[in-house]
């Protein structure tokens, strides 16, 4: 689905270190970069497919792939929800690192696959949704 997206080039899948593992890793290209507000050529995303709600721990565990990786772009997409702490973690972590985890949760995924909406379309959204939700804390 990810792949999807001009300029963003699949690159590997399952990608493990000596401690860990993210599920997809692109090359971002440049056209993406220059229209959109992110840094880096690089985006990690963990998938799950899970009845559980995506909890803090859950993304404590990307937040570290992020580090690890000199990531700054990314996503979390599951079959379920996140828990609103899990979510603050995620807001939290784009305040202090101005690094963007896109949440990608069951009910995005219904809107990808009944066609109201591409996953360029909701990734934009929640880029914007961040931003904005970010400044606006600040004011």
């Amino acid at each position: 689905m990810l792949n999807l997206i001009n300029d963003f080039n699949f690159r590997n899948k399952q990608i493990r270190t000596e401690t860990s593992e993210v599920d997809l890793y692109f090359n971002i290209g440049p056209e993406f970069i220059k229209e959109h507000p992110i840094q880096g050529n690089l985006a990690i995303f963990e998938c799950k497919n899970q009845k559980e709600t995506i909890n803090v721990k859950d993304m404590s565990h990307l937040i570290c792939e992020f580090f690890e990786r000199k990531c700054k772009f990314g996503g979390f997409v599951t079959t379920s929800f996140f828990s609103k702490n899990a979510k603050r973690r995620a807001q939290n972590f784009f305040k202090s690192n101005d690094f963007f985890i896109i949440l990608l949760d069951g009910n995005d995924l219904k809107k990808i696959c009944n066609g109201n909406k591409t996953i360029l379309e909701l990734m934009i959204e929640k880029i914007n949704h961040t931003i904005f939700f970010s400044e606006n804390k600040n004011a």
